[in-house]
Formats: structure tokens, C-alpha cells, sequence
């Protein structure tokens, strides 16, 4: 079992991505709207992971991959999501500000 805990610990396999991956330009993610209430998936693209203007660091944490959520607003470029988190036995939730590179649509019939 590994020593380390920290929020990156253990992301090799889940942040990196695939030789056909790398090669995709994902500047048309950033003109995607997205409206209220909408429900996402929260999809980490490892290649930004800093955000230079307001000095954040703005990769979700690694327990965030795969977790859906409904947008509840938009900044500029980033996005609030609300999605619902249990810890031992509270349910809650909890709300994050994301970049538009992070999340997906759901195409599925959860809608």
C-alpha cells in the first residue's frame, strides 16, 4: 500500500491519455453552452491544469473522475456544478467551480 495520500497520488493511469487522445485539438470544447440545470459528467483533461490569470490551480481531485453533476451557473469560462457527495453517513452537496475542459455532456437517458 503506498505511503503518499496527497490529492495526485495514485493518477497516473486515470489522468493520462491515449497516442489518439493527444493528437485531438479540444479548442471547440470551450464553445460548447451549457444552460442550467444540465446534467454533466466530470471528465478531467490532465493537459490544463493551471489556469495562468487568476493563479488557481484548477484540475479537479482525482475523487471528482466520472461523478455527474447539474451546472447551477457560469463564470467567463468556468462553470459551477453541483453534484451530490456522501461521507460516512451524511449526504450533501457540494458545489465546484470547473473549467469547461473538465466536464462532458451526458448523452445517455438519466436526463
Amino acid at each position: 500500500m503506498p505511503k503518499n495520500k496527497g490529492a495526485r497520488a495514485r493518477t497516473r493511469k486515470l489522468f493520462s491519455k491515449n497516442r489518439i487522445q493527444k493528437k485531438e485539438n479540444n479548442s471547440q470544447i470551450r464553445k460548447i453552452k451549457y444552460k442550467l440545470n444540465e446534467l454533466v459528467v466530470i471528465k478531467p483533461d490532465s493537459a490544463y491544469q493551471k489556469v495562468f490569470y487568476y493563479n488557481l490551480k484548477n484540475l479537479p481531485n482525482k475523487w471528482y473522475f466520472g461523478k455527474y453533476g447539474y451546472i447551477i451557473g457560469t463564470i467567463r469560462s468556468k462553470v459551477k456544478v453541483a453534484l451530490k457527495k456522501k461521507i460516512k453517513n451524511k449526504k450533501f452537496f457540494k458545489t465546484i467551480i470547473l473549467d469547461k475542459m473538465h466536464i462532458r455532456h451526458v448523452n445517455t437517458k438519466l436526463r
